[in-house]
């Protein structure tokens, strides 16, 4: 838990604490993609999933704890450090409820870092300092509950994180209606 502290803001934040289900949460993560920049010329690359299948089973638990214990004026913040084809690799980012909507910011998405670089102690004490930039623009391969999408400046640093923003009230009826 982190909090992001705004002067002269009294009044409370963020929906917090929420109840969720692993399910949920798991429902929703295993569905945020990312889109790569690529440059002008390139040809665009279908977007892939910003979380793998361990990472997601590792974070639903963690995260539905934590929105039980955030106040309304903490946001989560996670780092991820797993391995990725040709070593070490770290995703960063926060995930908070604020105005009934799910707001989920990736600052670094499978970035290899070594173990002992001074970029990887600068994510580790803020995982919203974005070392490049999160590599693209977040979505959600239902895109009609995609509120809205922008750059995320919160980390500090040269580069934007990429934020989206989700309806995920909507998305967690269309499941339930749908059987999914």
């Amino acid at each position: 838990l982190d909090s992001l502290l705004e002067a002269g803001s009294a009044s409370p934040r963020y929906d917090h604490p929420i109840v969720w289900r692993d399910e949920e949460l798991s429902a929703i993560l295993s569905r945020v993609i990312l889109q790569e920049r690529v440059g002008l010329m390139d040809n665009a690359r279908p977007p892939r999933p910003v979380f793998a299948f361990e990472e997601i089973n590792r974070l639903a638990h963690a995260l539905r704890t934590a929105f039980q214990e955030a106040s309304s004026r903490e946001w989560i913040v996670f780092v991820l450090l797993g391995q990725e084809a040709g070593g070490p690799a770290t995703t960063s980012g926060a995930i908070f409820v604020e105005s009934g909507k799910l707001h989920l910011v990736i600052a670094n998405h499978q970035l290899k870092l070594a173990d002992d670089s001074e970029e990887l102690a600068h994510v580790r004490a803020n995982p919203l300092y974005s070392v490049h930039g999160s590599g693209g623009v977040l979505g959600f391969d239902a895109p009609r509950f995609v509120v809205g999408s922008k750059a995320n400046w919160s980390g500090g640093h040269r580069a934007s994180a990429s934020e989206m923003i989700l309806d995920h009230t909507a998305f967690l009826t269309y499941l339930t209606q749908t059987g999914s």
